[in-house]
């Protein structure tokens, strides 16, 4: 674990605000098609499993997985997200589209979304 954290870009702090601003006349923020992307993506990631673990078991002198079809079905879950590009809650989809409202800055072109860190300070980059 301490590995792959030193291999991290940035430090996310454990509270952050957002700033999101839209010249929509309409009272939208999101278009019908960011909406949704984004609340399929976030609906799919809430309900991924987080405590899996794997049970090994010895069968006669042979190392087997004791819980193969619970891991199986756990990989149908994260399938969409990670591997299935047609998908639409496909991780490089939905993050194109919130990396777009992150580095934009006129909001007539769409939402405009800002991060801030803990005591209200904007973050240096807004991609974090």
């Amino acid at each position: 674990m301490a590995k792959a954290k030193s291999e991290f870009k940035t430090e996310i702090p454990r509270r952050v605000a957002f700033s999101m601003t839209s010249a929509s006349t309409s009272g939208d923020l999101l278009t019908e098609y960011e909406r949704a992307l984004s609340v399929s993506f976030v609906t799919r990631y809430d309900h991924l499993p987080d405590d899996l673990t794997v049970h090994l078991v010895e069968h006669n002198g042979q190392w087997q997985i004791n819980n193969f079809w619970e891991l199986r079905h756990v990989l149908n879950d994260f399938r969409p997200i990670i591997q299935n590009q047609r998908d639409a809650v496909y991780y490089a989809r939905v993050h194109s589209i919130w990396c777009r409202m992150l580095l934009r800055t006129d909001p007539t072109e769409g939402m405009v979304v800002r991060v801030f860190g803990r005591h209200g300070q904007r973050r240096n980059s807004p991609l974090l």
